[in-house]
């Protein structure tokens, strides 16, 4: 009996590692990757001209999506993790963006159509990709580009202040992760990085989790020359995030030149406000920039 017991109990155990494994594959990419005709057919919603392409940076192929006219404000977003552009609709469809604006939306490499799954740990190699699609794109300073968004994308625009202040016009950085001495690290985070659990989470989860795990160091190393800053930057933070402490709200006040900066405190407010609260990103461009 004991022996039928444990052969029963090996087969239940290799019966639910088949299921998760089917589960992981298929819906990693329904659930995270949007196709291109997908996107057009959303995005055309608010636009009348759209276009989704890649670019190879480095050897690295970029998807994103550009609305035309050329001669509209240029507004770059920045997604967070483990997100994709896709998510960003929820800002761009607000009426006020219907005339007058050109937005440039790209996954992030490791993201959805930027070589999904494989992780890029460094917030430099990120900032430097970005600005190595708005150059591909020719986009320059006299187009007036604003860098904004939000989380992990909110510290590569702060990054990108750092070091492209001649090729950016303006900055804004909301719920930003930026302090290394306040920086949330989950016990999952700690548990899915090795296998097999990483190798059967979502893709976007374990490439979010491996920036997570990195984000300290690559914070000391590489974003810390605050006084480069020579452009407008607005930092926005919920007073009660939870992802991503107040603290962080303090350390950018601190440390970001006075002369430099506009500092919007939201009481009360959470993390997600791309979700919660749209209207403060379309405030920032509408209001701050320009």
């Amino acid at each position: 009996m004991s022996k039928i017991l444990k052969s029963l109990w090996k087969i239940l155990l290799w019966a639910l590692l088949v299921v998760l494994l089917i589960i992981r594959w298929t819906t990693a990419y329904k659930q995270w990757f949007v196709t291109d005709q997908k996107i057009e057919t959303e995005f055309t919603k608010y636009f009348d001209e759209v276009s989704v392409s890649r670019i190879d940076i480095q050897w690295k192929s970029i998807r994103y999506l550009d609305v035309w006219p050329k001669d509209w404000k240029i507004v770059v977003m920045i997604h967070g993790a483990p997100w994709s552009f896709y998510e960003q609709r929820w800002i761009v469809s607000d009426p006020k963006f219907s005339q007058g604006y050109r937005f440039i939306l790209f996954d992030r490499l490791g993201y959805a159509g930027s070589q999904i799954g494989k992780s890029v740990k460094s917030i430099k190699e990120h900032s430097d990709s970005t600005m190595g699609l708005l150059k591909k794109i020719w986009i320059t300073k006299d187009a007036n580009p604003l860098i904004v968004w939000h989380s992990y994308g909110a510290t590569i625009a702060l990054k990108m202040a750092m070091d492209y202040s001649e090729e950016i016009a303006w900055a804004v950085v909301v719920s930003g992760a930026v302090d290394p001495d306040h920086e949330t690290v989950f016990a999952i985070s700690h548990l899915i990085k090795r296998q097999p659990l990483k190798f059967l989470s979502w893709p976007m989860f374990w490439v979010a989790n491996d920036e997570k795990l990195a984000h300290v160091d690559s914070l000391r190393n590489e974003v810390q020359n605050y006084e480069d800053i020579s452009i407008p930057v607005q930092v926005i933070h919920g007073t009660a995030d939870s992802i991503v402490p107040y603290e962080n709200f303090e350390y950018m006040k601190k440390n970001i030149p006075t002369e430099r900066w506009d500092f919007v405190s939201l009481e009360g407010k959470d993390h997600a406000l791309h979700m919660s609260d749209p209207e403060v990103f379309v405030k920032a461009i509408t209001e701050f920039s320009f």
